[in-house]
């Protein structure tokens, strides 16, 4: 967690599968950090795509390794690998 960012990070594993859920809380696009990881990350899920009646994100849906990923203001975006 980054208080001063109001974001939230969370990583959790099974075996070989992981997930990463980016968290903004804040009014303003915040930057978060995927973790390194050999196959990259794939977008699950990003609440402020239009497809959600949202207002649009750069949030990339493929990512490799080490990104740093711009998350809008209060939504959220999911990574697996």
């Amino acid at each position: 967690a980054n208080e001063s960012q109001q974001t939230v990070v969370l990583h959790r594993r099974c075996g070989d599968a992981q997930v990463i859920c980016l968290l903004n809380f804040s009014a303003e696009p915040q930057t978060a950090t995927l973790p390194a990881q050999a196959a990259g990350w794939h977008k699950l899920l990003d609440s402020a795509d239009v497809a959600w009646h949202g207002s649009g994100s750069d949030a990339p849906a493929h990512a490799p390794g080490e990104t740093a990923v711009l998350v809008p203001p209060h939504s959220i975006v999911l990574y697996s690998n």
